[in-house]
């Protein structure tokens, strides 16, 4: 019975810590909606904490380091807001401003159909 417990065990600490070392990833055929404001962590060098607009939508979106990649659906959009006093960059593939810049951060608006990967710089925006 021994046996039985530490294998269990063992298999338990091995799926607690492949959890752990996962990307964060959505992905849903019908897309996914934040029906409100949600804030969403990005564990990088600058551990980016981002706000996601209520009534966003992605199809996928997912988080791998320093990165942010997402598909937004046709005839929806996503949005993020970097909210701090001097906000970093949202530099990214799909041609959009890095800085969109007002009293409450810096916003990227992302329309689809567009997939897209965000980088985060701490270079900040101008004001």
């Amino acid at each position: 019975m021994r046996v039985y417990m530490r294998a269990f065990l063992f298999f338990l600490c091995v799926c607690s810590v492949s959890l752990l070392i996962m990307p964060f990833s959505v992905a849903h055929a019908g897309g996914v909606t934040w029906k409100r404001d949600a804030l969403l962590f990005v564990p990088n060098s600058i551990n980016a904490t981002l706000l996601v607009g209520a009534n966003s939508v992605a199809d996928s979106l997912l988080i791998v380091r320093d990165r942010i990649m997402l598909r937004v659906p046709e005839g929806r959009t996503f949005s993020l807001v970097w909210r701090y006093a001097r906000p970093g960059r949202f530099i990214n593939d799909g041609g959009l401003p890095e800085c969109s810049v007002d009293r409450t951060g810096n916003h990227i608006r992302i329309n689809g159909p567009k997939t897209i990967t965000l980088y985060f710089s701490a270079l900040p925006c101008p004001l």
